[in-house]
């Protein structure tokens, strides 16, 4: 295990500290799909951009995040963010029901071009392959309460479409 303070994504994109002391981190070969649909535009209005994240969870209850790339910050924003010591401003949403979640943002120019940097978080409490309210074979239950979240860390390069249709992961 590892400190939670030191949480990278397989990538290497740094996210910032969990919300646990420690961090078991299992890469996953089998890469499982985020449990959301995903979709991302970006509209071009003079010198702004208005980006808009679209999440789906496949489970109530899912927690969203967005985390921009350092240094961007919104004009204006549907969730209310905050900036880390990192630079990054981040903002979301606990238990997003399963009709999803909207958010918008105003941006510069400038900032609407780095938006490829971006992060989305989904956290989960269910685990890959485990059934509701069930826990690994593997995870001893006896004399002990476990409490697991699943993040899956999606990049939004590749997915923001410019102008009216959204771009979309699953």
């Amino acid at each position: 295990m590892r400190p939670a303070v030191d949480a990278a994504t397989p990538a290497g994109q740094w996210i910032g500290a969990l919300s646990h002391p420690f961090v078991l981190r299992a890469i996953d070969p089998r890469h499982h799909a985020v449990p959301a649909a995903i979709s991302v535009s970006l509209a071009r209005r003079g010198s702004d951009g208005q980006f808009r994240l679209i999440v789906v969870p496949e489970h109530e209850g899912t927690t969203v995040a967005i985390v921009f790339p350092p240094d961007v910050v919104p004009r204006d924003a549907t969730l209310p963010g905050i900036v880390g010591a990192d630079g990054r401003w981040r903002a979301g949403q606990l238990a997003v029901s399963g009709t999803g979640m909207a958010f918008e943002a105003t941006l510069t120019d400038a900032a609407a071009d780095l938006l490829h940097q971006s992060l989305v978080i989904i956290e989960t409490q269910r685990l890959p392959d485990v059934p509701a309210n069930g826990q690994p074979a593997w995870l001893r239950a006896e004399h002990i309460a476990w409490r697991t979240t699943a993040s899956y860390v999606q990049p939004l390069a590749g997915l923001i479409a410019e102008g009216n249709p959204a771009g979309s992961a699953r």
